[in-house]
């Protein structure tokens, strides 16, 4: 099967997923809840040492009835699962950058590490692109069309991982009737969208599976086992009308930091921390 641009897209947003490590701490959250109970709940999963303790986001569960969850203990183990295949997670990346006036030689120095998983073969690649005006050097992922970290001569640039919060789980009350599937929102039972999904096994046949979605996101739920009771949505990035892809193509362009400062800030549906230097000035954002 012949490549095509949407396949670019999809190594992208699975690049995007495995910067977040929040659908596996929440489905923990919630079984950790089932065994201890909410009023404890809290206390053993502080956000972090300068943070108070999340008391009110654990209030939230109270007189939920967390066993009506279907599948809860499969989709933590499944989380477990995926979180160990993480093949593109760079959670303990670093970058950083020095002024002209910090430097010996008076131009700026810029440093990325991007400490993924010791893996053979690595999903990261260095990469040279050279065409008759365009010339850039750097890092990427094999079917990205772009570089993510790299020079091209005049401008350097350098992504790391922020572990921004962009993965939200929902509990949905959820009903069957006849072979279609609604959920209750603000007291009203809705149809919940439903498609058809392929997914492709190496060396094992095809699995098709339905899956559902509420207005916050696709049920992660079995779609045989959603019956009634809870279900479980993933909320991640809405990636309508970004243009983060376009914005690493115009980076690696950029002739000047003015210019790679007016990229990074295009670069939304991804978590990262951008620094970007040329001989004179460095900058950041988040």
């Amino acid at each position: 099967e012949y490549w095509k641009p949407e396949d670019s897209a999809l190594l992208f947003c699975l690049l995007n997923f495995s910067q977040s490590s929040n659908l596996q701490e929440e489905l923990s959250a919630l079984v950790l809840a089932q065994k201890v109970g909410v009023d404890k709940l809290a206390w053993l999963t502080p956000s972090a040492p300068d943070e108070p303790v999340p008391l009110a986001e654990a209030d939230k569960l109270k007189g939920v009835n967390l066993s009506q969850i279907t599948g809860l203990a499969g989709l933590e183990t499944v989380g477990q699962q995926l979180r160990s295949l993480n093949a593109l997670g760079v959670t303990t990346s670093s970058n950083w950058a020095i002024g002209p006036q910090r430097s010996r030689s008076g131009k700026s120095l810029l440093a990325n590490d991007i400490a993924a998983q010791p893996q053979a073969p690595s999903p990261w690649n260095y990469v040279q692109i050279r065409a008759p005006k365009y010339q850039a050097v750097g890092a990427s992922i094999a079917g990205l069309p772009t570089l993510l970290s790299g020079f091209n001569g005049k401008v350097a640039w350098s992504m790391s991982a922020v572990k921004g919060d962009t993965q939200d789980l929902f509990l949905e009350k959820v009903k069957r009737q006849g072979n279609a599937l609604y959920y209750e929102n603000n007291g009203k039972w809705l149809p919940a969208g439903v498609r058809n999904e392929t997914f492709f096994i190496k060396g094992q046949r095809s699995i098709r599976e339905v899956v559902y979605e509420t207005r916050h996101g696709a049920l992660l739920n079995s779609s045989q086992a959603l019956t009634s009771g809870l279900g479980l949505a993933l909320q991640t990035a809405d990636f309508k009308d970004d243009k983060s892809l376009d914005a690493f193509f115009d980076l690696s362009r950029a002739q000047n930091a003015g210019k790679a400062s007016d990229a990074t800030r295009e670069i939304r549906a991804i978590a990262l921390n951008m620094i970007f230097a040329d001989a004179s000035n460095i900058g950041w954002q988040v």
